[in-house]
């Protein structure tokens, strides 16, 4: 039966949620929003466990102070409480709209009527048209005109080749995330068709198309947040 601790980090109190599981040792988590998990064999004491989460501590609070910046920057809070969306990279504050329209944009503001998930799944649905454009173009300097495309809401992957089918699925959060780091994942995608693993041959091909995907890249992982949403 989960529990729950609690640790200090930097004078603030974290709750840590500590779960037995069918496993043989330790595992401790720790997501974009500082929630702490600890995931421990059924066979350890809770006293056990207590003891690995203080082995680990100087671990957990460099994670912690790096989520607590990215928090702040990123406004994370703010976006899952459903008051601020990124769109492309762009942040948007988020109001009620005074008209029955389903949804416009004014300024730095997306004012919407009824439902955000409604409204959030109009907008990713006309913005992936976008995102489709762009995977056309990057299958032509591919050579690859007989790809066949499809959009997926996921939780652990911005998108996935497969080189058998001739099927690239891209993740519908992308058009949360910066237009650069949008084609680095289309440009990825595509170049494991040459290669299925993340190899020197995967990477040399990656930067010829894209000699700038280390920085999208570092611009995708800000973003990390998103696959929560």
């Amino acid at each position: 039966m989960e529990e729950k601790y609690s640790i200090e980090i930097d004078g603030k109190i974290y709750t840590v949620a500590l779960i037995p599981k069918k496993i043989r040792r330790v595992i401790i988590k720790v997501d974009v929003s500082n929630n702490i998990a600890l995931h421990y064999p059924q066979t350890f004491s809770r006293n056990q466990a207590v003891s690995h989460l203080y082995k680990q501590k100087d671990w957990i609070e460099r994670v912690v102070r790096k989520n607590a910046v990215s928090i702040a920057n990123m406004q994370i809070q703010d976006v899952f409480s459903g008051r601020k969306v990124w769109l492309f990279g762009t942040l948007f504050n988020i109001a009620p709209s005074a008209t029955s329209e389903s949804y416009y944009f004014s300024g730095n503001t997306l004012y919407i009527t009824g439902s955000l998930e409604r409204v959030l799944n109009q907008i990713r649905n006309t913005l992936c048209e976008q995102i489709t454009a762009e995977f056309y173009r990057c299958a032509e300097l591919f050579h690859k005109s007989d790809v066949r495309l499809t959009f997926r809401k996921m939780r652990s992957r911005w998108g996935s080749c497969n080189a058998k089918t001739g099927k690239i699925t891209l993740n519908t959060l992308l058009v949360h995330v910066p237009w650069e780091a949008v084609r680095y994942v289309i440009i990825h995608e595509f170049a494991h068709f040459a290669y299925s693993n993340h190899g020197k041959g995967f990477y040399q091909l990656l930067e010829k198309f894209y000699p700038n995907y280390k920085a999208a890249l570092m611009e995708l992982k800000k973003f990390a947040f998103v696959l929560r949403t």
